[in-house]
């Protein structure tokens, strides 16, 4: 079974693999029914195009204009029947469709609406089923600071951050670093496969929150670097992340991103009172009343 076989499985989208054959099938049937009745017009498809023509371009594969065509297919299809188009859901596709292509590239396929069949799928779970969605529901008059996914960063610095590493959680705040940094595109596609494969694993369970974890884990990555820096601003993060991560080093931050999911897990369902007397948040405290 290839990676792109497990996904499906791992995301739910066939149940066993029995009778995957069928199963396929039936998705297929239901994906050419949505296809024909989608509505979508010429300046939808440009816009999504504009940005297509930007993805991954260091890498051939994204060049070629049937592959840009099943990407950008997939994405006026999802977006006729749910959101309108937002900047980011072209890296999504993207890496679902490398991932595709590296999984059957032996395979005499050469089917396109299959192929935009099975990639549609993976993108919809994801952003359905993974409640990934809401952080591309925003309009371009909102308020940044409004922007679901600036908003998420931040309440994960604010609420959960400040719990598993309070020490750099007080270096961003002081210094006043905007942690929408941390939402830019660091990791290389392989890498992000690799972290993909242990989110997909949990995702019956907890779907996306892996992502959580990880996103802290890349931070806590900086802190032994920040720490040497005297005057911490954004441009020193940025500096910070010119090589980041290291070739091999995202494997030990999977790791580490496992077991900070289990302290945000603990989290869950205890009281603020118990929260600050199992992280020493007291001192902290003290300041904020003070301050306020």
């Amino acid at each position: 079974m290839n990676r792109f076989q497990k996904w499906e499985l791992c995301l739910g989208i066939y149940e066993n693999r029995a009778d995957i054959n069928l199963q396929r099938q039936k998705k297929f049937d239901e994906y050419c029914k949505l296809k024909m009745n989608a509505k979508t017009t010429d300046d939808d498809k440009n816009e999504i195009m504009k940005d297509i023509n930007r993805t991954y371009q260091e890498m051939g594969l994204f060049h070629l204009e049937s592959n840009k065509n099943i990407m950008c297919n997939v994405l006026l299809l999802w977006c006729s029947h749910s959101l309108s188009y937002r900047q980011g859901m072209n890296e999504i596709v993207g890496v679902i469709f490398y991932t595709y292509v590296q999984s059957f590239q032996d395979s005499q396929e050469q089917n396109s609406t299959k192929i935009e069949n099975d990639i549609y799928w993976v993108f919809k779970t994801i952003m359905d089923d993974g409640d990934h969605k809401q952080n591309f529901n925003y309009s371009s008059h909102m308020p940044i600071d409004r922007i679901p996914l600036i908003r998420y960063i931040k309440d994960l610095t604010m609420d959960k951050l400040k719990y598993i590493d309070e020490q750099l959680f007080q270096i961003f705040e002081q210094n006043q670093i905007s942690t929408e940094i941390f939402l830019m595109k660091w990791i290389k596609i392989e890498q992000i496969q690799v972290i993909w494969d242990k989110m997909f694993e949990k995702f019956q369970t907890s779907k996306m929150k892996f992502l959580d974890a990880m996103i802290i884990t890349m931070m806590i990555q900086l802190k032994p670097q920040l720490l040497k820096i005297e005057y911490i601003n954004n441009f020193e993060v940025l500096l910070l992340f010119q090589n980041y991560p290291a070739k091999d080093n995202y494997l030990q931050m999977i790791g580490q991103a496992e077991k900070i999911e289990k302290q945000l897990r603990s989290l869950e369902g205890i009281s603020w009172l118990e929260i600050i007397k199992r992280f020493n948040l007291g001192y902290s405290l003290s300041l904020y009343f003070q301050k306020n």
